[in-house]
């Protein structure tokens, strides 16, 4: 029977006990972040994203480095003595690379094919005992007790060096500008916390493109400097280590060696280290300025080889040293094919019996092709490899590059030419009109319409008094005029009259070309003017890909054209041929005039009719036609197929071995 003054005693121990453990569990909670409902082994269990481990990290990427290269300084130059700042260093970091490996123990990792995270203790284990944990062990050996006797036991740190390629992880551009971008965005997230306006400025580069890409590329040139003098300096220590294990007591003239001929015992460790790095650098760059070389023979055939080893590197660094230059130069610079024009001016003249183009045309060739590559913003998607990155993006990410940002301003300033109904054109006067009864971007159909309108943008531009069409030209392109302004006249016995000015946010062409009609007015420019245009043969393309925008387009050009622009110019028109007509002294009037009366009218009605859709009406047709004719030739074979059945069937019949033969047709 147990005492009960024992049983009093150990409740308050096990108290004691338990609290203490709770006290423990709660400091492992404040250190690592975790949460304290958990249980006690998935208390230990170390996030990837905990920030403590995070900077630990840090700590040792860089330990990893810095130790990577004490380890091959002592190496070449010898096992410091106890006490000193490089031993006790060492003493240090071999700690902390102790701790690092519990810490990868206890270190929870996320499989490639999974989402969850694995924080089990076995699983743990295993992955790293089958990972990094050889890499990790084989520095902690202590390889220098081992050969503590050997004459040249500092060549066990050379094992050590090795953790040089944890360390480098750190020079990756991928992680690198992977903690660059949450820099920014974290600040882009307090932009966009303190002033929502600010944030929508498209005027703006909030998210600082150019300077992370700058940075980038800044990171990438730091990169291969550090790769280079990195390279340097094991070299260079390897070199020495060589040179030490051959040094000759007693050489002979030509055997004297490097480091005896050059007298590098009087110098310090740290003076020899800069010397072999210098000399590494000049070698394997293959300037070698002759101050140090090789004594031996065997130095000699050593250094051929490395010569061979630094004309590879030095071409791969300086490779990508180029491809960076380039990147930058191309950067910020225009669109220009300048000498793919210079080179087809070329190939005109040699066709032209070596006549060059005039002056004048070539002037206006290069004009139009230097305002082009500068404005035309379908560039940014222009190349293949443009568009394959284009095409990955999700619908409305697609949209919002060509609504929201190329070409925001033009959407605004054409907004209207572009707006189209939703409800019966035919509905009656009373029914009331709605809000939503236009198509928006949020409509399929319209968002493709819209990103064909706006691929198929061209720039253009137009100086100042220049004729864009005269009477009678024939229309090839929809011009969209954004800056400037133009005038509309007429000619009238050789003479220009100017009666109607327009300017921006215009359109000049659409009535022609949906109506494939001529131009019977003068366009001139009053000031310099810009825009896009669309190419006829574009324009029609797009229009038969979305038949319901263009019925709806047509009204609404037409109606525009009457209004604006013909009624007013032909009464302007009619009253100046009046006004020659009843003068003496003009005895015919020499003007372009209207000779189908009921052109307009015809027109009208037709488009109020709906029958003004005249291409897709003629194509459906067709196509009604196409589908008959394959459906009569199938109809056709199939009766030739029937009829040959039925003759072989009754020659069959007339054969006399075949008499008295029933035949059952099972159907």
């Amino acid at each position: 029977m147990a005492n009960p003054e024992n049983h009093e005693m150990e409740e308050p121990e096990t108290k004691r006990g338990k609290k203490a453990d709770c006290q423990q569990s709660n400091f492992l909670n404040r250190l690592f972040g975790e949460n304290s409902n958990r249980s006690c082994q998935d208390r230990i269990i170390i996030s990837i994203s905990n920030p403590v481990y995070q900077a630990w990290k840090i700590v040792v990427v860089m330990i990893c480095i810095f130790s990577s290269y004490m380890y091959a300084l002592i190496a070449a130059f010898g096992i410091p003595e106890k006490g000193s700042t490089m031993s006790n260093l060492d003493i240090i970091f071999e700690v902390i690379f102790s701790l690092d490996i519990i810490v990868q123990f206890l270190l929870e990792f996320k499989p490639e094919d999974q989402y969850n995270k694995v924080r089990d203790l076995t699983e743990i284990a295993k992955r790293y005992l089958k990972t990094r944990f050889i890499w990790d062990i084989i520095p902690l050996i202590p390889f220098k007790t081992f050969f503590a006797e050997a004459p040249q036991s500092k060549l066990s740190y050379v094992v050590k060096i090795i953790r040089i390629m944890k360390g480098y992880h750190l020079l990756s551009p991928n992680t690198f500008m992977r903690q660059v971008k949450m820099v920014f965005n974290s600040r882009l997230e307090r932009i966009i916390k303190n002033d929502p306006q600010l944030a929508e400025d498209m005027h703006i580069d909030n998210n600082n493109i150019m300077h992370i890409l700058m940075i980038s590329y800044f990171f990438k040139t730091f990169k291969l400097v550090i790769i280079i003098l990195t390279v340097s300096y094991f070299m260079g220590m390897f070199w020495y280590v060589y040179c030490d294990l051959t040094l000759i007591e007693n050489p002979v003239d030509q055997d004297v060696g490097f480091k005896k001929h050059f007298e590098l015992e009087k110098y310090t460790d740290n003076e020899n280290a800069i010397i072999m790095t210098y000399y590494a650098f000049t070698t394997l760059s293959t300037v070698g300025f002759g101050d140090y070389h090789p004594r031996s023979n065997a130095e000699r055939g050593i250094c051929a080889f490395i010569l061979l080893i630094g004309v590879a590197i030095f071409s791969y660094i300086m490779g990508n040293f180029i491809e960076i230059l380039i990147s930058i130069q191309d950067l910020n610079n225009d669109f220009d094919e300048g000498e793919s024009l210079s080179k087809w001016f070329g190939l005109i003249k040699r066709f032209n019996s070596s006549r060059s183009i005039p002056l004048d045309l070539k002037l206006k060739i290069e004009e139009y092709f230097d305002y082009r590559w500068i404005n035309d913003k379908n560039q940014a998607v222009s190349t293949e490899e443009d568009i394959k990155l284009l095409n990955q993006l999700p619908p409305s990410v697609q949209r919002k590059i060509y609504s929201d940002f190329l070409f925001e301003q033009f959407i605004k300033n054409f907004k209207k030419f572009f707006d189209f109904p939703k409800e019966n054109p035919n509905k009656n006067e009373e029914d009331i009109k709605i809000d939503y009864a236009f198509y928006t971007w949020n409509d399929v159909q319209y968002q493709n319409f819209m990103i064909n309108i706006l691929k198929s943008l061209e720039p253009r531009q137009f100086g100042r008094r220049e004729v864009i069409y005269v009477e009678l030209d024939e229309v090839n392109e929809i011009l969209f005029i954004e800056k400037g302004q133009y005038d509309i006249g007429y000619e009238v016995n050789k003479t220009e009259k100017f009666k109607l000015r327009l300017g921006s946010n215009t359109v000049i062409g659409a009535f022609n070309i949906c109506f494939n009609k001529r131009q019977i007015f003068i366009h001139r420019t009053h000031t310099y003017c810009s825009g896009y245009s669309i190419r006829k043969s574009k324009w029609k393309q797009i229009m038969d890909e979305s038949p319901e925008f263009f019925s709806i387009l047509k009204r609404k050009v037409l109606y525009e054209y009457i209004t604006k622009i013909r009624k007013p110019i032909m009464q302007f028109k009619q009253n100046d041929i009046d006004h020659y007509d009843t003068r003496a002294d003009f005895q015919q009037v020499l003007a372009l005039r209207n000779y189908d009366e009921n052109e307009l009218s015809n027109l009208i009605s037709d488009e109020l009719d709906q029958k003004g859709d005249v291409n897709n009406e003629m194509k459906r047709i067709e196509k009604l036609e196409k589908q008959i004719d394959r459906f009569s030739r199938h109809i056709i074979k199939e009766i030739e197929m029937f009829e040959n059945t039925l003759e072989a069937i009754a020659l069959a019949d007339q054969r006399e071995e075949l008499q008295g033969i029933e035949y059952n047709f099972d159907i």
